[in-house]
């Protein structure tokens, strides 16, 4: 404290004890700079002592985006400019929190000189009382506002003082035409008996309110509103702030609603009991709850056995981990499965197919506390769906059969490619392989390359044999292939790319190829793999007008034509597929 303002003796012993026993923050300064804090002050602003406060600037206690204000503030205050003495304002504590904070300044003079009186006030609990009350106030009144139901206050008198506007749309009259609660029922109840018994039980049920000091609701009542409709009321009678508040439920709607809704949950339950469907649902320990005939029928069971079973008990065992790894990972997660299938038994011991998918159901608080699904037996499916493959198999070895002896017409015609197109299609299949595309796609690469040259059966066998160089009339008929296989396949029922790779297989990558000059992307996949094969197989087998080339030959070949008359990517995958991985015709791999 040494520090601290010279006093004389008295004063300073008066001074001090006034100070520190202040039940508020006191702070003392002089140019702007702490000389004297007492421990109240310390003790809002987070400090331990005043060595830590003493000499630095007032302003340090504000939050840095005032502290101008508050500097020119206390600089008015000294050069004794009117003004207000006092302030709010968001004070700076020691860890760099936040409050508010009631500021009052006072100039004094001291027996050493000037000096500013500061008092310190955390407000933080009156501003946040203030803050409740006025949000309470504007939630009141924006409940009046916007509330669903009629509202009237009245004093105690039962003068109307507010009726919000859902009364006026309901009743429709306003204020003005129903100063007191009196007159209202006389408007509302035109029959006098009923009049008068309404008003005796509402004037009764405000005694009772005074008395209980709880909401009380008398008897209900059918009013005529200004539209001569006729509405059913029971309100709600309180007091509030010595005001009579009366909120109207309608419960015209209510009776009109009660009855849709029986309607309709019968219509509802009729509904339920009719699907084809089968309907199950069970609480999350798995006990079976709710069913419908459907899903009873299904499994054997009457009603009470059904009751006293879980899923698990008529779910085949195989099933138990696969099910709960499901209600783990999707139900609980996101509220819902993937449709799955699984299997029942039944109460004879019959397994069947069924598939479903189950739903999560929470209650109003977001507890889950059942789970439903919709049930369908797909055993005849199932049946179906095997015979449906074994047929399948038996038209794939038909059409195989078809495929192989279309492709020996070919070769009989020009015995010198015996084996070409079987040799295309396994190279082909192996380019597909390693390219990485889809089964369905390499499928019908091997079916396309194997029929590719089936066109062939246009051209004269003399041409297709002989052993010099072709003319140029016997050129232009060997290139009319192409759109002869396309013209034959396209009349199949197989897949489209089928007939569009012997279309283009002739084609070539810088649009140089044949029937129509294609070039790059505007040539199907399947097809510029098939035209790699078929140029390969080519140059690898004797013809009649010149021999066959070596593997090395071929392949320099591919390379040095690759981006020219070869798609860049299959000519790779072909030189990969002999010089890595030793591919070979005779095995195909």
């Amino acid at each position: 404290m040494g520090k601290a303002i010279t006093l004389q003796k008295n004063t300073e012993q008066q001074f001090r004890i006034f100070i520190e026993s202040a039940p508020i923050a006191v702070g003392i300064s002089r140019y702007g700079r702490t000389v004297y804090a007492n421990a109240k002050y310390l003790g809002i602003f987070g400090f331990n002592g005043l060595d830590e406060v003493y000499g630095r600037p007032v302003t340090d206690r504000i939050v840095p985006q005032s502290r101008q204000q508050i500097t020119e503030w206390i600089q008015r205050i000294t050069a004794g400019l009117p003004g207000s003495r006092e302030m709010e304002v968001e004070g700076f504590r020691k860890d760099g929190s936040h409050f508010p904070l009631y500021l009052s300044v006072t100039h004094i003079e001291l027996d050493d000189g000037p000096a500013d009186l500061g008092f310190f006030i955390d407000i933080t609990e009156r501003t946040r009382v203030a803050k409740a009350l006025r949000e309470s106030e504007g939630m009141f009144k924006a409940l009046m506002d916007g509330s669903p139901v009629p509202i009237l206050l009245a004093d105690k008198q039962g003068k109307v003082e507010y009726v919000n506007e859902k009364f006026r749309e309901r009743c429709g009259h306003s204020i003005e035409e129903i100063p007191t609660i009196e007159q209202w029922f006389l408007r509302v109840l035109p029959d006098p008996v009923n009049r008068v018994s309404a008003i005796a039980a509402w004037n009764a049920a405000l005694r009772l309110v005074g008395q209980q000091g709880s909401e009380i609701h008398p008897q209900e009542f059918s009013v005529t509103c200004k539209d001569g409709t006729i509405h059913t009321f029971i309100p709600a009678l309180s007091i509030v702030n010595e005001k009579t508040l009366a909120i109207f439920n309608d419960i015209t709607g209510i009776k009109l609603a009660e009855e849709s809704r029986l309607a309709s949950e019968t219509k509802y339950r009729r509904l339920y009991d009719s699907m084809m469907d089968a309907f199950v649902s069970v609480d999350m320990d798995g006990r079976i709850r709710e069913f419908n005939e459907a899903y009873r029928g299904m499994l054997g069971y009457t009603s009470e056995e059904l009751l006293k079973l879980t899923y698990v008990d008529i779910t085949t065992d195989k099933w138990h981990a696969v099910e709960s790894r499901i209600v783990k990972e999707q139900v609980l997660v996101r509220g819902y499965s993937d449709m799955y299938e699984k299997e029942y038994r039944k109460k004879d011991g019959t397994v069947f197919s069924v598939e479903l998918r189950t739903f999560l159901l929470r209650d109003d608080n977001g507890k889950a506390v059942a789970m439903w699904a919709i049930v369908r037996d797909i055993s005849g499916r199932k049946k179906y769906e095997e015979a449906l493959e074994a047929s399948y198999a038996k038209l794939q070895l038909v059409l195989g059969g078809v495929i192989n002896a279309i492709t020996m017409i070919v070769e009989i015609r020009d015995p010198y490619t015996a084996g070409h197109q079987k040799r295309v299609s396994r190279l082909a299949v192996a380019i597909a392989g390693e390219l990485g595309l889809s089964g369905e796609t390499i499928e019908n690469i091997r079916i396309a390359a194997t029929l590719h040259d089936i066109g062939k059966i246009y051209v004269p066998a003399e041409i297709l044999s002989k052993p010099g160089t072709l003319t140029a009339i016997e050129t232009n008929i060997v290139k009319v292939h192409p759109r002869a296989s396309y013209d034959i396949l396209k009349k199949i029922e197989l897949p489209r790319s089928i007939a569009l790779v012997a279309l283009e297989h002739q084609e070539r990558f810088d649009g140089s190829g044949y029937p129509r000059g294609l070039k790059g992307n505007e040539i199907i996949m399947e097809a510029r793999v098939v035209a790699v094969a078929d140029t390969l197989e080519a140059m690898m087998f004797r013809r009649p007008y010149r021999e066959a080339a070596s593997l090395e030959d071929a392949l320099h070949e591919i390379e040095i034509q690759k981006g020219i008359l070869y798609d860049p990517e299959v000519a790779d995958a072909v030189q990969r597929l002999f010089r890595d991985k030793r591919f070979t015709f005779e095995t195909g791999t």
